[in-house]
């Protein structure tokens, strides 16, 4: 099968992922940021190989591009086919829409090669290859946490940390000195989350004290961090987002309602 081939399987899984995205958006309300944010996502993905298809050297990818990939493309799509005939049934659950996009989003991250992730290379093709394999490991972490939020609401034990009781705000728990006249500033500069007023409140926080994963530019593991797409994995790991997800229980807000406050992508897409 020929390398262009592959590319255009992949638009298929894009696309349907994205009208699977918009009518699970739909279909269940309690859900709708994060479906909504995924078809954004998955919209944007279409978008990008149709346009690149255009230009790119495809025949310069490496032969196990087209060998490798093929069986595992062909699954995710298999997955959004099941997908889809449940949603036009309306034989689905919440959970069976979870764990069915999360099984996608895992098998597609699979299918764009982990062995070509580890490789070095200027060619254009490789480099989308390798964005969609982040950006489908970062779908499957939201996916995950949107799981674990629900799970946590539907045991209702109200475990959320009494008002008045000290909720840190990051630079408060980490030190970093980079909020307002902090010690660091001037060096560093100041940190997003000291100063984004959209996410004020949010888990009793400062502006984004409580929410700093959701922001582009903070400082973890002495280093500033880029985008919510290259950093959301590494704060799921983060001891103080696990202390905030802790304390907020099922009161906690999912990083997919969070980036809605932002306008990083719209709730209505028809």
């Amino acid at each position: 099968m020929k390398r262009r081939r592959v590319l255009e399987m992949a638009l298929r899984v894009e696309t349907l992922a994205e009208k699977n995205y918009t009518a699970l958006a739909g279909l269940f309300p309690e859900a709708m940021s994060l479906f909504a944010l995924l078809s954004h996502e998955e919209s944007r993905h279409a978008d990008i190989i149709t346009v690149a298809m255009g230009f790119l050297d495809v025949d310069a990818l490496p032969p196990e591009f087209s060998i490798d990939m093929v069986p595992l493309i062909q699954e995710t799509l298999d997955i959004g086919r099941l997908l889809e005939k449940k949603i036009a049934r309306r034989d689905i659950t919440l959970d069976d829409a979870l764990d069915l996009s999360l099984e996608m989003e895992e098998t597609g991250a699979e299918a764009y090669f982990q062995d070509i992730m580890r490789r070095e290379s200027t060619n254009s093709a490789m480099n989308y290859v390798k964005q969609f394999y982040t950006d489908s490991k970062r779908h499957a972490d939201l996916i995950r946490e949107f799981m674990e939020t629900l799970e946590m609401k539907r045991a209702g034990t109200l475990r959320r940390t009494p008002a008045g009781t000290s909720r840190p705000n990051c630079w408060e728990f980490k030190g970093c000195g980079r909020q307002p006249a902090g010690i660091f500033e001037h060096d560093l500069g100041t940190c997003p989350a000291a100063v984004e007023q959209r996410l004020d409140g949010i888990h009793g926080g400062m502006n984004a004290g409580r929410a700093c994963w959701v922001l582009a530019g903070t400082m973890c593991g002495g280093k500033i961090q880029g985008t919510f797409a290259q950093k959301f994995r590494d704060c799921r790991r983060c001891d103080f987002y696990k202390k905030v997800r802790e304390e907020e229980h099922e009161f906690f807000q999912p990083a997919a309602e969070l980036l809605l406050k932002l306008g990083k992508y719209s709730s209505d897409k028809k």
